[in-house]
């Protein structure tokens, strides 16, 4: 069954990663004439090199990263990206009448992850800096930082098992949609993937379809499809910093664009177990969890 949500802020609660509805980027249709610097890029076609978490028990894998600290630069951060995702599905291109069953058709799952102490809770943060922006057409890298308003909000963690530990729940795939008086905006994530890394931290990676639909019409304005790298660590036991690359792919699964931005994240207030989330029973579904990965001695969940 396909989720819909329409809250602005709430795909880490399903989806397990950050939305980017609010500030949909197209690419431009000229270079760009900002400052730039060439970007040494190939439009390679191989298959997407996405590597799915295979561990058995669905908890974060070692992503084998160095740990990083206040003085790493954002060209050392871990951000690996397909070099080329699927195509879309041509009933979703450009100047088609929309069908959101289409979007349904996709396969679903059903993860637990167990997250780092220092993350479960709630966070936020008011403004994003973007560091770098590439034309993956033309070659070009704008290298001028900005920094643009931007309120989000996250909550990490579902449940703790008996010994303590936290774990977020992920089903897919999950549908955001905002509407706005002239168009539609939705994105569907169709994959996910948590690990750890050496410093605390977690990469957090999705692939979705993003498409703009203009109201009165129901034609599709725009299409393309995205992949998504977080890079999170903390740098004090109320603030983390979260590290981004977006990458966006055309209709057949090209990339045109790249994007990279930094977040400063507070913490709001502690863990608090959610026994239930837009229908969904956690409690027995973790208890499910637990026991189909041989855990169920985990089972005794603790309040807090």
């Amino acid at each position: 069954m396909l989720r819909v949500s329409t809250c602005l802020f709430s795909s880490l609660v399903l989806a397990g990663l950050t939305p980017h509805l609010q500030q949909e980027k197209h690419p431009p249709l000229e270079t760009p004439q900002k400052q730039v610097a060439p970007a040494n890029t190939k439009n390679t076609h191989k298959h997407s090199d996405w590597a799915e978490d295979e561990d058995p028990e669905n908890h974060p894998a070692d992503c084998s990263q160095p740990a990083i600290d206040e003085t790493t630069t954002f060209s050392e951060q871990p951000f690996k990206h397909s070099d080329q995702l699927k195509p879309l599905d041509p009933r979703l291109w450009d100047h088609k009448s929309f069908d959101n069953k289409v979007l349904a058709d996709h396969q679903t799952d059903r993860r637990w992850y167990r997250l780092p102490e220092w993350l479960a809770g709630t966070w936020h943060t008011d403004s994003e800096t973007t560091l770098e922006e590439i034309d993956l057409r033309f070659g070009t890298r704008d290298i001028l930082p900005y920094t643009i308003k931007h309120k989000e909000s996250w909550i990490f963690g579902m449940q703790r098992d008996a010994q303590g530990s936290v774990w977020h729940f992920v089903m897919l795939p999950h549908l955001q949609q905002i509407t706005k008086p002239d168009r539609s905006q939705y994105a569907l994530v169709t994959k996910t993937s948590i690990c750890s890394t050496r410093d605390s931290g977690l990469i957090l990676k999705s692939q979705r379809i993003s498409i703009e639909v203009e109201r009165f019409t129901n034609i599709i304005s725009s299409a393309h499809s995205k992949e998504i790298i977080e890079h999170l660590y903390p740098i004090s036991p109320a603030k983390a910093r979260m590290f981004l690359s977006v990458k966006t792919f055309d209709v057949d699964g090209a990339p045109i664009w790249m994007s990279r931005s930094v977040r400063t994240l507070r913490k709001l207030k502690g863990f608090s177990p959610m026994p239930q989330h837009e229908g969904q029973d956690l409690v027995a579904l973790f208890k499910e969890f637990l026991n189909s990965a041989d855990m169920g001695c985990l089972s005794g969940s603790q309040s807090k």
